[in-house]
């Protein structure tokens, strides 16, 4: 398994000083998990995801780390405002998220990060909050369509999802 570095996104300037959804992702070939984690750790949730059209998007407030889960590579496609930097800090001083994906093992926690209060597992298909954007989608048509994604940039329009 391998994993590329975690990291939050800060909040946008006004209107509305929401934390930006940092991406939404589409796996387009393997498995991928999505180890999402508020600051506070209040709560931490792993999404699975495949290919075939599966979407997860990150909600404001979270820090994120997508995981090659399966055997073969992983190929994903994202979208993100252009509009902050992401934060690796907290990632890197931690050497990763609350918990790691283990071949075998299942989720073992992170033992840098103190007790999480809250740990669930979910599927990209039960995951809400996509805006209008359907699974199975392709993101490249969402791109070139008609598809608002000012949620991206305004993610006070997303928040309440």
């Amino acid at each position: 398994m391998s994993r590329p570095r975690g990291h939050y996104h800060p909040p946008n300037s006004p209107p509305s000083g929401i934390g930006y959804p940092p991406e939404l992702y589409q796996v387009l070939s393997g498995t991928a998990h999505f180890l999402l984690q508020q600051k506070s750790l209040s709560d931490v949730v792993a999404v699975a995801a495949a290919a075939g059209g599966e979407f997860v998007m990150i909600p404001p407030g979270y820090g994120h780390v997508s995981i090659n889960s399966g055997e073969e590579v992983l190929v994903m496609a994202n979208l993100v405002s252009t509009r902050f930097a992401s934060e690796y800090a907290l990632y890197e001083e931690l050497q990763g998220g609350a918990y790691y994906k283990m071949e075998g093992n299942g989720w073992v926690m992170n033992p840098r990060y103190p007790m999480v209060s809250s740990f669930r597992e979910m599927s990209a298909r039960d995951a809400p909050g996509l805006g209008g954007i359907q699974h199975g989608m392709d993101m490249y048509d969402l791109v070139s369509g008609s598809a608002d994604l000012s949620f991206l940039n305004e993610p006070e329009k997303i928040a309440d999802r």
